[in-house]
């Protein structure tokens, strides 16, 4: 069917089609009723949008029958409905706003989502106001040409973003998106930085610290690094991961993190071989990097690690290492169906020359995965817990402990979380072994997990 030319049709029968069970008929209305500035239009473009929010076609045409003349009333009309199904049809119209360029257009957009209260779900206005900053942000186009009214709600959105974020009643989605409007003001730009940075703790539901890191990692100011790093103690593995992901991306950032090496608060082993590449790869002085990046042997464990060398001349026994194994490692480490995989796999492991493996038996702190470190947690009423980190979730954490024990710690019971930087495989057993055992072990770690 093919819609008559726009002087021969009633509106009010051409709006009628937005129920029409033809989609080719819905898709050539979209295309039409941006052609009509009238109210009716304006309702039928908005119900057809909200029908259609599912197929990508009707609302690619939809887009392209929006104007200056049309826009805000349709995203009003979106805004109000009663389906709470609209928040990616109102990212959309936002989009296409912002495209426009248009300020006075904008604005009126703008008192939209800010003006909504109830008919627009908190989440969704933070995201909206979020959109809008940051489309204006990449188009150049300045705050002072908007209106004083429209940056006055803007102000008036980013303060309940504030209260909502330091909430711990608010539920976490809204929470997480009112983190992304903090730091937007520069006069509470420190204060809102201060914030998220209370935000990055263990009490702290586990979307609302990556959320945190995940804006942050956007921003450019020098002292990013210096929030991202102060609690670095309490950070769980996959935080320190997916902050030391972001640090390498900005010279300051770099430099804050070397420092940090340099001073021992972080060990060179906490990185992986990609985030070392990237420093080195971005280093002006790449040779300074290469020695702040140096690991070494633990000062107190080069006297035993000299002392066992002689395993390595040795001719191991990969049976009597079976038993050495079973009877010093299988409560970290599974072999088959024995043991406890609380320890890495062996079986990943790449490099099983026989002086790694010595090493990392002797030494099992010089070099040591994130995900392997001991965690403490102190609970308010004065317990403390020890283990690995093994899980997280948004409402508690557990740590799994040598033999498999695991204990399961509610986020708002933790008084204090610590990374001790030490492995969760014991020290010192070289003080039952002799030079053999060691030797055999070594060989039979080897023939095993090839």
């Amino acid at each position: 069917m093919r819609i008559a030319a726009r002087n021969k049709v009633d509106i009010s029968r051409l709006a009628s089609l937005v129920d029409d069970p033809d989609a080719k008929v819905r898709l050539e209305l979209a295309t039409t009723l941006g052609t009509y500035d009238s109210s009716p239009a304006r309702a039928a473009l908005a119900k057809l949008a909200l029908k259609s929010s599912d197929d990508r076609y009707t609302t690619a045409a939809i887009m392209s029958s929006l104007n200056q003349q049309n826009v805000s009333a349709v995203l009003t009309a979106v805004i109000q409905s009663v389906s709470r199904d609209n928040a990616s049809i109102t990212s959309e119209l936002i989009s296409q706003t912002i495209a426009m360029g248009d300020q006075e257009t904008i604005g009126h957009v703008i008192e939209s989502v800010c003006h909504a209260l109830d008919d627009l779900p908190k989440k969704l206005q933070f995201e909206s106001v979020v959109r809008i900053l940051d489309g204006r942000a990449n188009r150049k186009l300045l705050a002072s040409r908007l209106s004083e009214n429209a940056r006055a709600l803007i102000a008036q959105t980013i303060q309940q973003a504030r209260t909502a974020a330091a909430n711990h009643a608010t539920a976490t989605d809204i929470r997480a998106a009112a983190i992304e409007l903090l730091g937007r003001e520069p006069a509470r730009r420190r204060d809102d930085f201060k914030q998220m940075e209370r935000l990055l703790v263990p009490q702290s539901p586990v979307v609302l610290q990556q959320t945190v890191v995940a804006h942050l990692a956007r921003r450019k100011e020098p002292f990013v690094a210096d929030v991202l790093l102060a609690g670095w103690r309490s950070h769980s593995p996959a935080l320190r991961g997916q902050i030391l992901a972001v640090l390498p991306s900005r010279a300051p950032w770099a430099e804050s993190l070397r420092q940090r090496l340099e001073s021992g608060i972080i060990r060179p082993g906490e990185l992986d071989a990609s985030v070392r590449q990237r420093l080195l790869d971005g280093a002006k002085n790449r040779s300074q990097w290469q020695k702040v990046l140096a690991t070494q042997a633990s000062a107190d464990h080069v006297e035993v690690l000299q002392e066992f060398r002689l395993a390595l001349k040795l001719n191991g026994d990969s049976r009597r290492g079976a038993a050495v194994f079973r009877k010093t490692c299988i409560n970290c480490h599974k072999i088959k169906n024995e043991g406890h995989e609380v320890g890495p796999q062996l079986a990943s492991i790449t490099n099983k020359t026989k002086e790694a493996l010595l090493n990392s038996i002797l030494d099992p702190n010089a070099v040591v995965d994130a995900k392997y470190f001991s965690y403490t947690i102190v609970t308010e009423d004065g317990r403390s817990f020890s283990g690995q980190l093994e899980t997280e979730t948004g409402s508690s954490i557990t740590l799994l402990a040598a033999g498999g024990k695991r204990q399961t710690i509610l986020r708002r019971d933790i008084e204090e979380l610590e990374a001790s930087r030490k492995s969760v495989m014991p020290q010192g057993i070289e003080k039952d072994l002799q030079p053999q055992d060691l030797a055999d072990l070594i060989q039979f770690v080897r023939e095993t997990f090839r």
